[in-house]
């Protein structure tokens, strides 16, 4: 079975425990953690707790604000990040996802440069714990509130002043919606992702995010997931869900639905209903 996961932000309410009995139940054989929900718990019990429910970590979500957007300096955002660095290592996630911040009053080149200089300074980290950083672009018709990449070339124009092998893209097919030639430019691309985010929309965003179940969308997931392959991409593939159509459904119904898209996509499996 080819390696996938289902982001944590599908349940926004529950722990960790609760999310990993879920998906030991659905049958998901990984999960994209969410820091936001491992606050309360020591690096040794979310490892304890993956091993419990025989479950893989492949992501953990998010590291940023180095424009000082949240309040925090940049040093204490750089610590904060090589800190998370250290303890995905620990759980065994393949990445971490890293965002900008918004610009908040600075020039756009100077949010670019503070960007960078985070990403080459925990670089090495990265490579020191064996994983990669990934790099979100942020869909252009939604508020920039955490980040400022609103494309795919912003995106690569900044992985290239990195010049680092373990800082990549995250390919989140929802922001990357806006981009009307991607299904054309993903064999150029694969060499640059570190991670894929599989999602659908039925519509184009308006002040948030309404992502809708695989395959009940408008993108053309099996033409996109057919080019990744064929252009070699071997990486983690993650399904992140969230925004009202998804919060008003059964979990794990969701989960059952998202693990049975991933093996028709993934592996040419039956369509699933619903």
């Amino acid at each position: 079975m080819v390696q996938f996961a289902v982001n944590q932000r599908l349940t926004p309410r529950w722990s960790l425990e609760q999310d990993l009995a879920a998906w030991a139940q659905a049958d998901v054989p990984a999960v994209g953690l969410l820091r936001a929900k491992l606050a309360q718990l020591e690096t040794a019990q979310v490892k304890k707790l993956l091993d419990q429910h025989a479950r893989q970590a492949v992501s953990l979500s998010w590291v940023g604000g180095f424009t000082g957007s949240d309040g925090r300096r940049f040093r204490d955002s750089v610590a904060d990040a090589q800190a998370a660095i250290e303890s995905a290592a620990q759980f065994g996630a393949a990445c971490v996802v890293a965002l900008s911040g918004s610009r908040g009053g600075h020039t756009h080149n100077h949010a670019r440069r503070l960007f960078r200089d985070a990403l080459q300074e925990l670089a090495p980290v990265a490579e020191e714990h064996n994983l990669l950083l990934v790099v979100e672009t942020v869909h252009p018709q939604l508020p920039q509130t955490h980040n400022f990449l609103a494309s795919l070339d912003d995106a690569l124009e900044l992985l290239e002043k990195v010049g680092h092998p373990r800082v990549k893209l995250l390919l989140d097919l929802y922001h990357t919606a806006a981009e009307a030639d991607l299904p054309q430019r993903l064999g150029e691309l694969v060499p640059q992702i570190g991670l894929v985010q599989l999602a659908d929309l039925a519509a184009p965003p308006q002040d948030q995010e309404d992502r809708c179940l695989l395959g009940q969308g408008t993108l053309p997931l099996e033409q996109i997931v057919a080019a990744l392959q064929q252009g070699g991409y071997q990486g983690p593939w993650e399904v992140e869900l969230g925004g009202p159509q998804i919060e008003a459904m059964d979990p794990l119904q969701v989960l059952q639905h998202s693990r049975a898209a991933c093996l028709r996509l993934l592996e040419g499996g039956e369509k699933p209903q619903g």
